[in-house]
């Protein structure tokens, strides 16, 4: 029994040692077993191997565990540091124009870099060599990489999108097939707001390779509306009515141009098109607003918008 331990310290210590790490290998060869025949062979025996672990002890793994000690404080210190020094670059980002997705990833980073630094310090403290340690992290990165081929796509989308800035938090944007408010920008998912209130979360990946129409962009916005005719309408009363109620609508901007115009000839009516400028904020109010006093205005005017019906005729035989 007491050679099984003695031979499991040295292969420890053979392991621990080979790439220059922290050497736990016995001084000293552990004590010969030999028969036991009475109580002073015994007693010999013990005060033998007590010896030895004794020196063991004091010899090899107390400078071991100084140097364990000092490395932990080197780590959490410097790991205190490293925190202090992130917080720092994210007070003096806050106060640029950068927006807070970016800051946060790029705090991430910064953090990231700064724990592998300790890390490197701490191994390099410890003797370790940087050759298995590169070889492991290599290893673990092509065995991540293979299984994430999905989060790494939705990474590499996200920094495109924090670079580009396609959109802002607070902008309603339509992409992917789908449209809302954006809530969130993650390094990995986007998360939208949609007008009934859902929420949904979209991979930064597809999100960055898509068509992505950012509605709130501008300040202003043009809102079209197709009006059909009939063909009996005087189309001068027409332009009037249409142009009466485009310039007496508070949120249309007078500034800006209005276009009333015969958009073309259909099957069953005139499309007239009438075309005005508004806020973005107030583009579904316009549109909505205007379709409806149009509606009445033309009830009232006499203007009939037609609309298709089918005839049926019963021939009695």
């Amino acid at each position: 029994m007491c050679n099984v331990i003695g031979n499991m310290l040295g292969t420890i210590g053979i392991l621990a040692t080979q790439d220059g790490g922290l050497d736990v290998t016995p001084e000293e060869t552990f004590p010969p077993v030999t028969e036991v025949s009475s109580v002073e062979d015994t007693v010999t025996m013990v005060g033998a191997v007590a010896e030895w672990v004794r020196n063991y002890a004091l010899n090899t793994l107390l400078p071991v565990g100084i140097k364990v000690i000092i490395t932990l404080l080197i780590f959490f210190v410097g790991k205190f540091v490293v925190k202090k020094i992130v917080n720092l670059i994210h007070a003096s980002l806050l106060k640029s124009s950068i927006e807070d997705a970016t800051v946060h990833f790029l705090c991430s980073l910064a953090n990231g870099l700064g724990l592998v630094l300790v890390v490197s310090i701490c191994c390099n403290y410890l003797k370790f060599g940087t050759g298995a340690i590169v070889a492991v992290l290599g290893s673990a990165g092509l065995a991540l990489g293979l299984s994430l081929q999905g989060s790494l796509s939705n990474f590499a989308g996200g920094i495109l999108l924090l670079i580009m800035k396609p959109f802002r938090v607070g902008d309603y944007i339509v992409a992917a097939g789908n449209e809302g408010i954006v809530n969130k920008m993650d390094i990995i998912y986007t998360t939208l707001i949609t007008p009934d209130n859902r929420k949904i979360m979209i991979p930064n990946g597809s999100l960055s390779s898509a068509n992505i129409i950012n509605v709130t962009e501008q300040d202003t916005r043009r809102v079209d509306i197709s009006i059909g005719v009939d063909y009996s309408s005087d189309l001068r009363q027409v332009k009037d009515v249409l142009l009466k109620l485009a310039k007496e609508h508070a949120c249309v901007l007078q500034d800006e141009p209005i276009d009333i115009f015969v958009d073309s000839f259909d099957a069953s009516a005139i499309t007239m098109g009438c075309r005005v400028w508004t806020a973005s904020e107030n583009y579904w109010k316009v549109k909505w607003e205007l379709q409806e006093e149009i509606k009445n205005t033309f009830d009232a005017e006499g203007i009939s918008i037609p609309y298709e019906r089918v005839d049926i005729h019963m021939i009695e035989k």
